[in-house]
């Protein structure tokens, strides 16, 4: 997939046009777009920028990509037991879920034996369904409490892009690659 970049006219000196024309490769080098997924062939204006460029400033550039892109054990560290907490938050969740709902199941087959018409005469047996239903109250607040976790847990773990770190570090590679070409 080839993408093409709209030119930006970059106003130049006379001089400056003369140095660029000079250096220009005979086909513009590309880098890799971590955002797109693919290479992207700079613009005329970005080559022109490249050579104009200072070397100390390409130099300084370089460094600061060469620093941003070496691996970050600690992040990776730190994603790696993110990701086993999150897992068992899911777990946990999961269980917490299954058992209120295993819980809810008996307090229906519980009020259900309680609504005998034979029972229900007796003013003392509301109380005792009004007792089991508190506790199905609160028994379906845990459970959603636990649905919500079970979701946070999902969303964050996906929202852990290990694979981004890796287009992130060929696109850095890519472009301290492209400061190299234009070292003079």
């Amino acid at each position: 997939m080839r993408l093409y970049v709209i030119r930006m006219a970059l106003q130049l000196e006379n001089k400056e046009l003369q140095q660029v024309q000079a250096k220009r490769k005979p086909v513009r080098p590309s880098y890799y777009s971590a955002d797109l997924g693919v290479d992207i062939e700079i613009s005329e204006d970005f080559e022109a920028v490249l050579i104009l460029l200072p070397s100390s400033a390409k130099q300084q550039v370089q460094q600061a990509i060469n620093r941003r892109s070496q691996p970050d054990q600690a992040k990776r560290k730190r994603d790696t037991i993110l990701k086993a907490a999150l897992a068992v938050d899911l777990e946990v969740a999961n269980a917490q879920i299954d058992e209120a709902t295993s819980t809810l199941q008996q307090n229906d087959t519980v009020t259900n034996s309680l609504r005998d018409p034979r029972f229900m005469s007796v003013p003392e047996t509301k109380l005792l369904m009004d007792a089991v239903q508190a506790s199905s109250d609160e028994l379906l607040l845990q459970r959603q409490r636990a649905k919500h976790n079970g979701v946070m847990a999902t969303l964050i773990g996906r929202s852990i892009d290990t694979d981004q770190d890796s287009r992130l570090a060929t696109q850095y590679a890519s472009l301290s690659d492209l400061l190299r070409k234009y070292m003079t």
